[in-house]
């Protein structure tokens, strides 16, 4: 090869190189900047001086991002919120995440494992070294990398997984630390609170859907619109929502379970979420704190697509379960869970669409229709017992978190992610007492949650804003700043879509 021939060739070699390095970082979530691009791009190069260093050190740190990239292009970079779902996942919901990946970006994560391998191979051929001194290159390549945000995906991991690790460790040294719990209203016996799952609020007709997929809520109680989610999944969500917050961290050692207990409530915790472990997450922690707990399904390798409905009996024993004090239950949904089609293989489809493209949608629009179901089902009984023991009650519903639209080459499907729709969630309460049905605009924020459960059920407790309610149909103004806080992180998404047109 001559001098002029094998040039042009480490020229484009070196451009095929850079293209990989942008390809990587863009499929990361690291966006596509050609400085880091090119920086990472001296990373490879300046470690290819030795076979050893380059399969032991650069290959290893770019076939870790390359094989992220199928998630990366869903997910974007590691979060804490991202890794905590990961890790607090069973094996049914990880096929599901698993179904997110699309054939696309796995052959983009195998594309650019083969390339890197090409560049390798054109590189040994062409039988070029930079330098002499190995030390000082591999030095100077380790410190510049780890310096400039091509390693951003390293820096995020690291920080995710230490937040978790810090999270396991302070849930290990949990403790009650609400401090004098008192009762200042005891308006009801039983107190409901039903947490949907994966609901956005514009795909329901209470909210404005199209299609009458929610006949109960739309006809009953009152309609809240304005609630801004704790998070954008279960783990961030719930962690927020359901302890008292400390400027977007919960404090698990203040928690809805423990309040109640607190103020001599007897809590019930029925769930057809996993529960794998008692302190595998922060919500089966909560949970745990319950008097009574009952869940449908007990540890990732043995769990199965579980309906709501198997809930129904499970309150019912609840509601029968004899005690001198007041109730406090909570009743945690499946829901419209990823993957939706899933969640309605037992419930007929009372929506139905002719697009092939809105499969995925029609089942999301038919999980909410048989949420409604369930919230209808818990409703009937509590009016039974009413009936027969004149015992008062009260329910809550609320998401904790919605969704956001993902088109593939197949369809449209609703997937985990940030946008105001990802956060814009449901918000419902029917009471023994209420004679109308009602709707009102109100912004609540998922960070004062916990305070406006505490006066919902009556208990005063000196860290809470006793004054704060999510039914006055007034605007909480932590609600703006909340939203003003997740904003940078959005990204496009339309609105509901209607499957009937």
């Amino acid at each position: 090869m001559s001098a002029k021939v094998r040039l042009c060739t480490y020229i484009l070699s070196v451009i095929f190189l850079f293209f990989i390095c942008q390809l990587t970082l863009k499929g990361i979530g690291a966006g596509s900047s050609e400085r880091n691009a090119f920086l990472f791009m001296c990373f490879i190069i300046m470690l290819s001086f030795s076979r050893k260093i380059f399969w032991c050190i650069a290959f290893p740190v770019f076939l870790i991002q390359a094989l992220y990239v199928p998630i990366g292009l869903v997910f974007g970079l590691p979060t804490y919120q991202s890794i905590a779902s990961v890790l607090t996942t069973n094996m049914l919901e990880t096929k599901e995440f698993l179904d997110q990946m699309t054939i696309t970006s796995l052959f983009y994560s195998a594309g650019l494992i083969l390339a890197m391998i090409a560049f390798r191979y054109i590189y040994v051929r062409l039988k070029l070294n930079l330098h002499r001194s190995h030390i000082i290159i591999l030095s100077f390549a380790v410190l510049s990398f780890f310096n400039q945000d091509s390693s951003i995906f390293f820096k995020e991991s690291y920080s995710s997984i230490n937040n978790i690790h810090n999270v396991s460790k302070e849930i290990a040294h949990y403790n009650n630390n609400w401090g004098n719990v008192t009762v200042t209203d005891k308006s009801y016996d039983t107190y409901v609170l039903v947490i949907g799952e994966s609901v956005r609020a514009d795909y329901i007709n209470a909210y404005g859907y199209p299609l009458e997929n929610s006949p109960f809520m739309s006809s009953q109680g009152l309609v809240v619109r304005g609630l801004i989610a704790g998070g954008s999944n279960t783990v961030a969500s719930l962690s927020n929502m359901l302890t008292r917050n400390n400027n977007g961290t919960g404090d698990f050692n203040k928690n809805i379970i423990d309040l109640a207990n607190s103020a001599d409530f007897k809590t019930y915790w029925l769930s057809n979420q996993g529960f794998i472990s008692d302190f595998d997450t922060p919500i089966s922690l909560i949970a745990d704190k319950s008097a009574s707990r009952d869940f449908t399904k007990y540890g990732a390798f043995n769990s199965v697509n579980t309906s709501d409905f198997l809930l129904i009996d499970k309150f019912n024993n609840a509601l029968k379960d004899k005690t001198d004090k007041r109730k406090f239950i909570v009743v945690h949904l499946y829901g419209s869970h990823p993957n939706p089609c899933a969640r309605v293989n037992d419930y007929p489809a009372t929506f139905k669409s002719d697009r092939r493209e809105l499969e995925y949608i029609t089942c999301y629009v038919n999980s909410i229709r048989k949420t409604d179901d369930v919230i209808a089902a818990i409703h009937s009984a509590l009016n039974k017992q009413y009936e027969s023991e004149k015992h008062t009650w009260s329910m809550v519903y609320f998401a904790d978190h919605g969704m956001v639209h993902k088109k593939t080459k197949k369809e449209i499907r609703l997937m985990h992610g940030e946008s105001i729709n990802s956060f814009s969630v449901p918000l419902f309460t029917i009471s023994s007492d209420a004679r109308e049905s009602r709707k009102c605009d109100a912004s609540k924020s998922g960070l004062n949650f916990i305070d406006g459960l505490a006066s919902w059920m009556g208990i005063h407790e000196e860290s809470l804003d006793s004054e704060f309610q999510l039914f006055d149909c007034k605007d909480d103004p932590g609600a703006a700043s909340w939203l003003e806080r997740l904003q940078p992180a959005f990204v496009e998404d339309s609105g509901a879509i209607d499957i009937s047109r």
